[in-house]
């Protein structure tokens, strides 16, 4: 890939990474699969190092999912790369986030969709990740803190939405705030691995599946964090 302007956090921001490290992982989204174009730029674009712990940012640029704050991890870019390219997003769509972590999957749809609302139920969590969205300019991503699996604050629908953990299916109170024709990706719970799941909302109660991937996944933890 050519082309994509990285993006560059005002501050704070890690050492460069070497092209090389960016085109092998480029390499092993394609070989995953994903070979929509807009992805690829956004994974090119967007410093995965960033939205990493400082012990672990030399591992950025590689296919491993990487360790968090408040027990949690950021995805394999590959596994991300596979439920974001499902999404099929677009300037037009307004995208939901459920389960915001460090904030890299709230920038690469935010980088893809016209705007993001990313729900997280860990203050720190929420409150880190908002820093790093804002410093890398992405005013089209907005972080609260709530439990979605209960209610997802704010009005109005949404045309996509990722949930960032294990569930049989969507929540109640995602699928409530789902335009029709609307697309869910989630991961449901499998032996030995979870089934990235692409869910379309054809009429109310109605919905067409499709498995598009595999991945490592834990369920979600309910409630909203009063200390973390």
């Amino acid at each position: 890939m050519t082309g994509a302007r990285p993006i560059v956090p005002d501050a704070g921001r890690p050492p460069p990474v070497p092209y090389a490290e960016t085109l092998h992982l480029l390499m092993r989204l394609r070989a995953r699969g994903v070979s929509d174009k807009a992805v690829l730029r956004a994974f090119e674009a967007v410093p995965r190092e960033f939205f990493a712990a400082p012990a672990h940012r030399d591992l950025a640029r590689r296919d491993v999912a990487l360790p968090l704050g408040c027990g949690q991890s950021v995805g394999a870019p590959s596994d991300l790369a596979l439920a974001i390219a499902a999404l099929e997003l677009r300037k037009e769509h307004r995208a939901l986030d459920v389960g915001t972590g460090s904030g890299y999957a709230a920038a690469l749809m935010g980088h893809l969709a016209g705007s993001v609302t990313s729900v997280e139920r860990f203050r720190t969590l929420a409150i880190e990740a908002k820093r790093r969205l804002e410093s890398c300019g992405l005013a089209n991503v907005e972080v609260v803190q709530a439990d979605a699996l209960a209610e997802v604050p704010g009005d109005g629908q949404f045309e996509r939405a990722f949930i960032d953990f294990a569930v049989a299916e969507p929540p109640e109170a995602v699928k409530r705030r789902l335009a029709e024709r609307a697309i869910c990706v989630f991961a449901r719970p499998a032996a030995p691995l979870c089934h990235i799941v692409r869910a379309e909302k054809l009429a109310e109660g109605v919905w067409r599946e499709e498995l598009v991937g595999l991945t490592r996944i834990g369920p979600p933890i309910t409630g909203v964090s009063r200390h973390l």
